[in-house]
């Protein structure tokens, strides 16, 4: 896998016409299919990839990112004023008299006139379109929208140093070879657990709701949750395919998930992910540790830790959540405890009075099996 080809990001597209029609899934087909899980018996089902069959009954259509200029919306008024002009142009070639000059001169004049115009409308409608966008918070229509003006980033291999900064690393087999190294070293790292610390925890009562297989409302909660225009992972189906699926695909999906849960392993296809990076836009460039590392997963993989997350977090607030806890939690914020803090440290200091805070502060481990 090349350095470009493996950012998260890319922008496929189906540019051979007859290829879609291959790649769908006949409903026949379908049924007919029988997937194995790794390590796990054998599922007489629709199976996963069956569940995210794309077909035109079921009112899904692949949208196909383009650029797009202001002579697009006038295409027709364009091409009858340059008409027009040409007419005008290939007259005055043949002919050269004086009239015939000054209308060419005055239809160039009026057409130039006219484009322009139609330039600054077209540019006056989509800096409005934006500038509501941002004043909306939309920042996800924000960006698509400028990037439908000005075009797609082409993400290219930037040059790395080595672990050590004293080599500067130009072959791509190097530049991956040092980014596995940096992602090794941050990733899957083995943690030291206290069983006494664990011991001290309070018990509490067995909630064997946590057992049950996943339902279809848990499922449909959970896909509902997540968040359109992500970017798919190693399967290529994006979210969409399950927000508007409909009910079929929900059952589905579901079975999957609750013969996963009888048979108590996840499929292969839910931990392969796909690394890539993000550069923090500060200090060097081709330093690793100035990159953030974004991990991309099957969306419907996703779906199915959602879920878990869900009935955790259900169990979390109800049972073990303090109630002076604010801060990840739903519905609560933390802008009254910061007030309170601010509050209390200005009073201490009009009263010349020390005062000692205690902070501390949680560190979230994301790891990827």
């Amino acid at each position: 896998m090349d350095a470009e080809d493996s950012g998260p990001f890319q922008d496929f597209r189906v540019r051979d016409p007859v290829l879609p029609s291959q790649l769908q899934y006949s409903a026949e087909a379908a049924e007919m299919e029988v997937i194995q899980l790794p390590g796990l018996v054998r599922v007489d089902d629709p199976g996963l990839r069956s569940v995210t069959e794309c077909r035109q009954d079921d009112g899904l259509v692949h949208l196909q990112f383009g650029v797009q200029d202001w002579f697009d919306d006038n295409d027709v008024d364009i091409s009858n004023l340059l008409a027009e002009k040409n007419g005008l142009h290939k007259a005055y070639t043949n002919l050269r008299p004086d009239a015939t000059k000054a209308a060419f001169l005055r239809c160039r004049r009026l057409v130039r006139q006219r484009l322009r115009k139609m330039q600054d409308a077209w540019m006056i409608r989509k800096a409005e379109k934006i500038q509501g966008y941002s004043d909306r918070n939309e920042m996800k229509n924000f960006f698509k929208s400028i990037k439908v003006i000005y075009g797609q980033y082409i993400k290219r291999t930037a040059l790395l140093l080595s672990s050590h900064a004293t080599a500067l690393l130009t072959e791509k087999s190097q530049i991956l070879k040092r980014w596995a190294e940096t992602f090794r070293s941050v990733l899957n790292c083995s943690s030291a657990i206290s069983d006494a610390a664990i011991d001290q925890l309070l018990q509490g009562d067995t909630k064997n709701d946590l057992d049950l297989p996943p339902s279809l409302s848990e499922t449909d909660r959970a896909v509902q949750q997540i968040s359109s225009g992500k970017a798919p992972g190693s399967d290529a189906i994006p979210p969409e395919v399950y927000k508007h699926g409909g009910p079929r695909r929900m059952a589905e999906l579901t079975t999957v998930f609750q013969e996963m849960w009888r048979q108590g392993q996840v499929s292969q296809d839910f931990k392969d992910v796909t690394i890539g990076h993000l550069y923090k836009r500060k200090r060097n460039r081709q330093l690793c540790d100035n990159h953030s590392g974004i991990s991309v997963l099957n969306i419907a993989g996703k779906i199915f830790a959602r879920i878990l997350l869900n009935r955790l977090n259900g169990h979390l607030e109800e049972r073990l959540l303090l109630e002076r806890q604010c801060g990840f939690c739903r519905h609560r914020g933390i802008t009254d405890m910061i007030f309170a803090a601010r509050h209390l440290q200005e009073k201490y200091q009009e009263m010349r009075t020390h005062l000692y805070t205690t902070v501390v502060v949680l560190v979230v481990c994301e790891s990827i099996t």
